[in-house]
């Protein structure tokens, strides 16, 4: 029951890996930037929609992952596989910054600093 639909996902992740080989920039950038604001929708709605949670935190490391793949591929000519990886690893370093802090905190304030 699940072989045909891990073949389908590999298919669609092919197809998805190979689009930007056959498409010209703009559409590209449109797929880009669609995909992107799902992923970002996905996981609000997962908080907010599932989980009944208004989070600050999702928003901020949404921003802040921008923002450094922003700088790093306009103002440093980092090209856009590099930069990804970057931005992949320092929202990592963030993330366990933030998840390490709530794991030692005492206080339940600190437990929820990212809870509106």
């Amino acid at each position: 029951m699940k072989t045909p639909r891990r073949v389908a996902v590999l298919v669609l992740a092919a197809c998805a890996l190979a689009l930007p080989f056959f498409l010209w920039d703009f559409r590209t950038y449109q797929l880009a930037f669609a995909a992107t604001n799902a992923i970002a929708i996905l996981g609000l709605n997962l908080i907010a929609g599932q989980a009944g949670l208004i989070s600050l935190g999702h928003g901020a490391f949404y921003g802040l992952g921008a923002y450094t793949l922003a700088v790093l591929m306009r103002h440093w000519s980092v090209s856009a596989y590099a930069a990804i990886l970057a931005f992949l690893w320092l929202r990592g370093v963030d993330c366990q910054k933030v998840g390490g802090s709530r794991f030692t905190a005492k206080h339940v304030q600190s437990d929820l600093k990212t809870m509106a």
